[in-house]
């Protein structure tokens, strides 16, 4: 046992849940070539492509999320959030995601150190559960 959540018993949490399904398909795509390169590496292919259309050799590690902004506070768990993912200095995807914050009891440590108990407070993004 790794731990125990309080997460399903909190009426929020569903409320996040509601919210990330709404912003699913919610995504603003400027780069179109780029954006299908992309959708490469998150089926979890390789690190590299080399690209017959474009003639190009592209890397899983160039496409980041550069700007993150926080849009509005719903409630004192969840978040809204807009981000930007960009390859290079090409925005290439801006979309809408939920950050919800959970308490939980957890289990640290292990044979050698030891065991212990760690309450402690995790976030949940959408892009964490996509469905």
């Amino acid at each position: 046992m790794g731990g125990i959540s309080f997460k399903s018993i909190d009426p929020q949490y569903y409320e996040f849940k509601r919210l990330c399904e709404e912003v699913k398909n919610e995504r603003t795509v400027h780069n179109e070539n780029l954006y299908r390169i992309y959708q490469y590496f998150t089926n979890g292919y390789d690190y590299y492509l080399d690209d017959e259309k474009t003639q190009k050799t592209y890397y899983k590690s160039d496409f980041t999320t550069r700007e993150r902004v926080q849009l509005q506070k719903i409630s004192n768990k969840i978040s809204e959030y807009k981000e930007w993912l960009y390859y290079e200095d090409m925005p290439l995807l801006s979309y809408k995601d939920y950050t919800y914050k959970y308490f939980g009891i957890f289990l640290g440590g292990d044979e050698g150190a030891g065991w212990h108990i760690n309450p402690k407070y995790k976030a949940l993004e959408c892009k964490n559960i996509r469905y």
